[in-house]
C-alpha cells in the first residue's frame, strides 16, 4: 500500500556509475538519473566507469551506507566484452533497427549475463524485501530474473529508453528469447510510445507463446513470476531547471560572446552523439540541399554541427566518423567562400554552460535522429530558448519522445529535400510563430514534472495491479 512504499528504500540500477564529477559533463542519460536518484533519495547502483587495476580486483559489497552513488567494479576483460561487443555490436543494434551491424559473440554474452548475476547476487544481501529497484539500462535487463534467483520478490521496475523493435528485427539477436524471458521477470515494464509497447507485446505472443485474453491484454503480458505490467511513460526533463539554468549569467555571457562570433548570420545547430541511429550525414546532406534549393541564404546562413560524446559505455564509430567529416569538408568545398563557411564542425566534448548557450544562439534547433525512443537534449533545446527571440525545434518523425511537442516542425530525415524544406520554413518563420510555438511546447514540457514522474512510477510498481494506470504522459 501507499504508506508501505513510502518507507521502501528505492534502488535506481544504470551503468556505468561515474567515478567522479567530471563524468556527468558529457553524459546526458547520467545526469538523469542522478536527478531521479536526488528527487527519490533513492541509491545509484551499476557498474562502475572505471575497470578494476588489476585481475585479483574484487568488486566491493558494503556499499549500502556510503555515498549515493556506488559502482561495482569489472575487470578490464569484462568490460572490454560487455561495452565493446555486447552494448556496440548485439544490444544497440537490434534496439535501433541496424541488424546489419550485428556481431554475436556467444562468449561475450555470457560474461554480460554472469556480470548481472554477480550483481544480482552482490546486491541481494544489502535489499529489504520492501525495497524498490528501478533498472533504467538496456546492460541490466537480466537482472530481473537475476535477482528472482537469489529469492528477492520486492517490486523491480525496467524503463526503456531506445524504441523497442519489431519482432524481425529483435530476432536478429540471437539470443532474443531469453532476452524476452528476461524483461518478463520484471514487475512493470515501461515504453517511450504506445507502439514500442505493442511491439514488446507483439514479440510476448510471437516468440514466447503467449496468445489470448488470458495471457495477454492491453496493459500485461504473463511472465515466469505473474502478470508483468506495462505502460507509456516518456521521460520528462527538469524543464523550469533547465530553463533557471539557460537565463544564468554564465550562459548569457557564452551567449553573447557566439552571437557576436556568427556576425548576423541565422544558424542551424544540429546536435548529437556519434552513432549509425543519428542520421548525421543525412542532416549534412539535408543542409546542403536547402543551399542547392534557396541560393539566396548562401552567406546568410551557416550550420553547427557539434558531435557529442557517446557516452563511456559505447565505442565511436570510427568508420563513420571519417565519412562524416569527407561529407563536411566536401560540401564546405562547394560552397564557402573567403567571407562565409557553410558548416561548422565540433567533435568534442563541451561545458554545459557552452552546449546550453549554443542552444539559445541558434535560429533553428535540428533534432533529427533515424531512430530513437527518447531525444531528451530536443527537450533541452526547447527549455533553453529565451523567451524573447526563442529558436524553432526541427525533430524527426522517426523518434519517440518529442512526438507531442506541437510547436516543433517534423520531418522524415531520409527525406533530405523534406528536411532542407523544413529547415528553410524554420528561418524564415517570423517572430510571433516562433513565440507561439515555444511558449506551446514549454506549457507541454512544464506540465510533467520530473519528481511527479518518478513517483508515479515507482507507486504503480507498488500498487496492486488492478490499481495501476497504463499511461502515464500518453
Amino acid at each position: 500500500d501507499g504508506s508501505r512504499m513510502s518507507e521502501s528504500r528505492i534502488v535506481l540500477v544504470s551503468t556505468p556509475v561515474p567515478a567522479d564529477v567530471h563524468a556527468f559533463e558529457s553524459d546526458r542519460t547520467a545526469q538523469l538519473i542522478d536527478s531521479i536518484r536526488t528527487l527519490l533519495d533513492a541509491r545509484w547502483t551499476g557498474w562502475s566507469s572505471m575497470p578494476a587495476k588489476s585481475p585479483q580486483h574484487t568488486p566491493p559489497t558494503d556499499k549500502w551506507h556510503g555515498a549515493g552513488a556506488s559502482g561495482f567494479v569489472l575487470s578490464q576483460a569484462e568490460v572490454t566484452a560487455i561495452r565493446d561487443q555486447v552494448n556496440t555490436h548485439m544490444l544497440w543494434p537490434a534496439f535501433h533497427g541496424r541488424p546489419d551491424l550485428m556481431k554475436f559473440d556467444a562468449q561475450a554474452y555470457e560474461i554480460f549475463s554472469e556480470a548481472n548475476r554477480r550483481l544480482a547476487s552482490t546486491l541481494r544481501p544489502q535489499l529489504r524485501e520492501d525495497d524498490v529497484v528501478w533498472v533504467h539500462d538496456l546492460l541490466h535487463a537480466p537482472l530481473a530474473a537475476a535477482l528472482r534467483d537469489e529469492s528477492f520478490s520486492g517490486p523491480i521496475g525496467f524503463l526503456l529508453y531506445p524504441s523497442f523493435p519489431s519482432a524481425d528485427q529483435l530476432a536478429t539477436l540471437p539470443v532474443h528469447k531469453q532476452f524476452l524471458k528476461e524483461l518478463c521477470c520484471y514487475d512493470l515494464v515501461g515504453f517511450q510510445t504506445e507502439s514500442c509497447r505493442a511491439r514488446f507485446q507483439e514479440a510476448v505472443t510471437r516468440f514466447l507463446g503467449s496468445s489470448g485474453k488470458n495471457n495477454i491484454n492491453r496493459d500485461s503480458v504473463s511472465g515466469p513470476f505473474g502478470r508483468v505490467k506495462t505502460c507509456v511513460c516518456e521521460v520528462p526533463v527538469d524543464t523550469r531547471s533547465a530553463a533557471n539554468y539557460a537565463d544564468s549569467a554564465a550562459v548569457r555571457r557564452s551567449e553573447s560572446y557566439l552571437r557576436k562570433c556568427s556576425n548576423g548570420s541565422r544558424l542551424v545547430g544540429s546536435f548529437a552523439p556519434l552513432n549509425q541511429a543519428q542520421g548525421i550525414l543525412e542532416r549534412l546532406r539535408s543542409f546542403e540541399a536547402l543551399l542547392e534549393h534557396a541560393p539566396k541564404l548562401c552567406s546568410q546562413v551557416s550550420m553547427i554541427q557539434v558531435m557529442l560524446p557517446c557516452g563511456p559505455w559505447f565505442e565511436e564509430d570510427n568508420d563513420l566518423r571519417v565519412e562524416i567529416e569527407h561529407e563536411f569538408m566536401r560540401i564546405n568545398g562547394r560552397y564557402a567562400s573567403l567571407e562565409w563557411t557553410p558548416i561548422r564542425y565540433f567533435h568534442r566534448s563541451l561545458a554545459a554552460s557552452r552546449l546550453t548557450a549554443l542552444y539559445r544562439s541558434v535560429r533553428v534547433g535540428m533534432f533529427t535522429p533515424l531512430n530513437e525512443g527518447v531525444n531528451l537534449r530536443a527537450k533541452d533545446f526547447v527549455a533553453a530558448q529565451g523567451p524573447i527571440d526563442p529558436g524553432v525545434l526541427v525533430a524527426s518523425r522517426l523518434a519517440g519522445g518529442p512526438h507531442k511537442l506541437t510547436g516543433a516542425l517534423y520531418a522524415n530525415p531520409y527525406d533530405v529535400a523534406s528536411v532542407a524544406a523544413t529547415l528553410e520554413r524554420a528561418l524564415e518563420m517570423p517572430l510571433e510563430e516562433r513565440r507561439a510555438r515555444w511558449l506551446s511546447m514549454m506549457d507541454i514540457l512544464e506540465a510533467r514534472d520530473l519528481k511527479a514522474w518518478c513517483n508515479e512510477f515507482i507507486n504503480r510498481l507498488g500498487l496492486p495491479a488492478s490499481d495501476r494506470p497504463s499511461v502515464m504522459y500518453a
